[in-house]
């Protein structure tokens, strides 16, 4: 006889069906669960400086780690960057020749050509050149701060869920335009009833399927106290890690019965 017992999720907003199968007495019956696979973690990105957007990857693309999502116009932040370049090869050559002079003014006062004091002035011209060296580096790593703020880039290999700006359009600073979910942090939220847990217990594994093809494997993460008095049920949150790259998000899956998998 099978039996099916419909429950529902409030994190997938979705109808799950529990499944189980009795085998006689005395026999662990086997149990098989059913649902939507979601992502554990959704992220709002946005640019830290205001303008105009270039590039914008498309809504529902999948990044990989690392890849750039999208890209405000640059030509401004590249005229600062070369101005800023060229500035600290300036200051760079004035400070190689404040050093140059004051070698030079330590020879002639050792020579007694030249009195202290134009050591002493050559000194300070040193400090002086070797600050606006330095101010001009800050500067640099700056605009080159600027620059890397004009490219938003994924955090994590996922895919774009929501988009709210296109390319051509101005953004402000802060803006939301992408909403990205992690696609290597998948759950899978289930109830069921107390005395169908067994041996269900943290970190129990077992795999998933979808259809006849397994696909990843499911570690329980956290079995929550009873949803409700009424129905008793316990709500059982599955990590799910997918194999040999298997898009898992979204989709509807069967988890192997975890009383008899051997191993995974």
């Amino acid at each position: 006889m099978v039996i099916k017992i419909m429950t529902y999720t409030s994190l997938v907003s979705l109808l799950m069906m529990f499944c189980f199968t009795a085998h006689g007495q005395n026999k662990l019956t086997p149990v098989h669960l059913q649902g939507v696979v979601m992502p554990s973690q959704k992220t709002k990105l946005s640019f830290v400086e205001s303008g105009l957007i270039s590039q914008i990857i498309a809504n529902g693309s999948v990044v990989n780690k690392g890849e750039m999502i999208a890209l405000l116009d640059t030509s401004k932040a590249k005229i600062e960057l070369a101005k800023s370049q060229a500035q600290v090869r300036s200051a760079a050559s004035q400070f190689e020749s404040a050093k140059h002079d004051r070698d030079k003014s330590a020879r002639l006062v050792n020579d007694k050509v030249l009195s202290d004091i134009a050591m002493t002035e050559a000194e300070f011209s040193v400090s002086v050149a070797k600050e606006n060296l330095l101010i001009a580096q800050a500067q640099l790593e700056l605009v080159k701060q600027q620059l890397a703020n004009c490219t938003i880039s994924a955090p994590y290999t996922g895919a774009i869920i929501v988009k709210n700006f296109n390319q051509g359009e101005w953004v402000n600073a802060g803006d939301p335009i992408i909403e990205l979910v992690n696609l290597e942090q998948l759950s899978l939220s289930i109830d069921i009833p107390p005395e169908t847990r067994f041996n269900l217990q943290l970190g129990t594994q077992t795999r998933v399927y979808i259809q006849d093809q397994w696909v990843g494997v499911a570690t329980v993460k956290t079995i929550f106290p009873t949803v409700e008095p009424t129905s008793g049920l316990l709500r059982v949150v599955w990590h799910i890690k997918a194999i040999d790259d298997h898009l898992l998000s979204g989709r509807y899956v069967s988890l192997d019965d975890w009383t008899s998998t051997k191993g995974l």
